[in-house]
Order: C-alpha cells, then structure tokens, then sequence
C-alpha cells in the first residue's frame, strides 16, 4: 500500500479531524525509514510489540489480538506516554514511560540554557542533563492536559513548586519515588532529598577560554574606547589585587602611568576587541567560552563571604546567569536585591547579588590567588 493508502486506512478510527490532528501532533513517531510519522495502525503495532515482548505467554495470541483491535477501535485507552515512547526510547530510559511536568518547568538543556519546557517543545530533541552529570539527547513531548499536583522543594530560605503528575518519577536518596509517594496523606516528607547534580565544566585550556575570560573581566571592571566616535577597543585598568589578573592580557599592550598610581593599564586595540562588544553578554558562545566568561566576570565582580560565592549584576546579568551558568556546571542559587538608596544617592537601576550553587562553585573556578584564600 502507499503512504497515501496506510494513512487513509488509519483515519477511519478517528471520530474527528481534530482527534487525528491530536494523535499527528503529540504522539506519532517519525520513522526515519520511512520518511514520516508512523500512522495509527502503525503505533498500535509498535506498542503490542513492546507490550508483548514484556508480558510475554501471560496472554494467549487471541487476548493480544482482542486488545489490538480495542485499541484501534478506541474502545479501550493505553497509557499515551507509553503509546509513544513504547520500544527502544523507553528500553534506552523507562521514565519516558511516566515523566510529565507542566510547560512551564524550567529544564536544562545543554544548547540553549535554562529554558521551559514549553520552548524546549519547540525545538523537539535537545539534550539534557541526566542524572549522571552528563549530557543525553532527548526528546521533548507535549501529552496534553492532565491532572498534575504541586510538590514544593525547599532547601534554606527558597522554596521552588513543581507541578506533575502523580506518577511522574523523583530520584529521592537514591531510590525512584513518584509525585503519588511524596504527596501521600499531604504529610511533609521529611528527610526526602533530591541529590544536586552538575554538568560536566568545559576544556579550560583552549583560545576560546582564554578569550571568554578577557571578555569577563572587560565586563566587570573594562571601558571601551573611542576616537572621533568610533570604536577603538578597550581599555581596563588592574589595580590592587587586579593585577593577578596580568598574565591573560599576554600579547596585549600595558603601561603603568603615575596618573593612575602606577597601576597597570591594558590596551585591547586588535581587531577581536574592536570588533567585538566586550561591555556586553556573550551570544551564541561556546561552553568553554562561557566558562572563562563566568570566572573572568567574578574576578572583577565577585566575591566570596562565608564560603558563599556570588557576583554583583543588573538584571541583564542576573537573567543571563541564571540560563546559562548551569550549562557549564556552575548553576546558581538564590539571590537578593540591593537596597535602592545608596551613599551617593537613589541608584539608576536595580542591582543584584547573585549565589552560586552549593559545591558548584571550586577553587577552579577563582582566577585571582588572593581570592582563593577566602
């Protein structure tokens, strides 16, 4: 049969387009063998397969056939996660079986940041961070509405509510529970903790580093240059302990003028600094990129109290840190806004301290000796 005949033999077990259109939507496969999505028929053959290469002889061959031709004929409704995911995408991880949360779940993705799953829909397959740290490419579904139920997350002063369904599965100590175990009798769970898990930091050791954590330190303390009010580059001056900070400007020119109290002053005049706006956020940067601009920016902006590290930002910054830091295993926690009044009068606009995370932050990740003493 053709493609237009397999489909047409399909539609008859739809009441509605509208039903169709839903099943084409959410729960069709692509079939790469066949250059499309698997029809009706096709699903339902794909998840007797797996159904019955699980159950096995606990039911005769007339039981699977009564149940395929119900579940063509719609008298009788599988789990959809399931219809979907049933063969090697849930033998490869059986949470696609059960795990849904709503739209609006932040999730990290390895090429995009900290986004919602409703953005990350859109693009379709993208990989995420599992449970081992490490980067597996998924694919992102959408099962339509379905009872869900919030479960607060604490950890100090934040709270975080997430809404899923009640068998969407937690890894809590170490052991798989659903959203059903956490909620039972709406008692606090308590002593249930979710393990903190981090990506992979990126190579440190190449050009792109190297450039990344120019451009952070630019960011926090630099100015950019101009003659005739055009662009030159930049220039940033290390005073004090800044000056830990020497060696990554390799290559550039430097002068310590009196006019400046001997400081060293860097000039970035090549044709990278010129081009480039160093005063602004990194956009579609490498991971390695990202690092060294993460580290550059906190050696100019941060600090550490206590053992908590954190950085100063404006809400550009604030919202950029928290997309894309987790990306390069350093997320960040909580964060507080300053006091609008200062010495010298109201401030121009907000300003933020941001936290990073609990052990995400290292020594690695503090350029200046001075700093990793704190």
């Amino acid at each position: 049969m053709s493609d237009k005949e397999l489909i047409a033999e399909s539609s008859k077990y739809f009441h509605s387009s509208y039903q169709e259109m839903i099943f084409y939507q959410f729960y069709a496969r692509w079939q790469d063998e066949l250059g499309r999505r698997e029809t009706w028929i096709e699903a339902i053959d794909r998840y007797m397969a797996y159904m019955k290469g699980k159950v096995g002889d606990a039911l005769s061959d007339t039981e699977y056939s009564e149940i395929r031709e119900a579940l063509l004929n719609q008298e009788i409704c599988p789990s959809m996660r399931l219809l979907w995911s049933a063969g090697d995408a849930c033998d490869a991880t059986n949470v696609t079986a059960y795990n849904c949360l709503t739209g609006d779940t932040p999730v990290l993705t390895e090429e995009h940041g900290l986004i919602s799953l409703k953005e990350a829909y859109q693009y379709g397959k993208l990989n995420l961070l599992g449970h081992d740290g490490e980067w597996h490419e998924s694919v992102i579904n959408s099962f339509g509405e379905q009872e869900v139920v919030d479960v607060t997350i604490t950890k100090g002063r934040r709270k975080r509510i997430i809404s899923a369904t009640l068998d969407h599965k937690w890894l809590i100590n170490g052991v798989l529970k659903t959203t059903k175990d956490l909620v039972t009798s709406g008692k606090k769970q308590v002593g249930d903790k979710i393990a903190p898990v981090f990506a992979p930091k990126p190579a440190d050791d190449t050009v792109d580093y190297r450039l990344g954590v120019i451009h952070g330190i630019i960011y926090g303390d630099g100015t950019t240059t101009y003659r005739n009010n055009k662009k030159t580059g930049h220039v940033i001056r290390l005073c004090k302990n800044s000056s830990e900070l020497i060696d990554y400007f390799d290559g550039y020119k430097s002068s310590n003028p009196e006019s400046y109290g001997g400081d060293t002053v860097v000039y970035l005049y090549d044709r990278w600094a010129k081009e480039n706006d160093l005063k602004k956020l990194p956009k579609d940067a490498s991971k390695s990129y990202i690092l060294g601009f993460i580290r550059g920016w906190f050696a100019a902006d941060g600090s550490i109290s206590n053992g908590q590290a954190s950085i100063a930002t404006t809400k550009i910054g604030l919202d950029w840190l928290k997309r894309y830091s987790g990306v390069v295993g350093m997320p960040t926690g909580g964060f507080d806004k300053y006091s609008d009044e200062t010495n010298y009068g109201a401030r121009k606009q907000d300003l933020f301290r941001i936290r990073f995370a609990e052990g995400a932050f290292t020594k690695d990740d503090v350029l200046m000796p001075s700093k990793k003493k704190k």
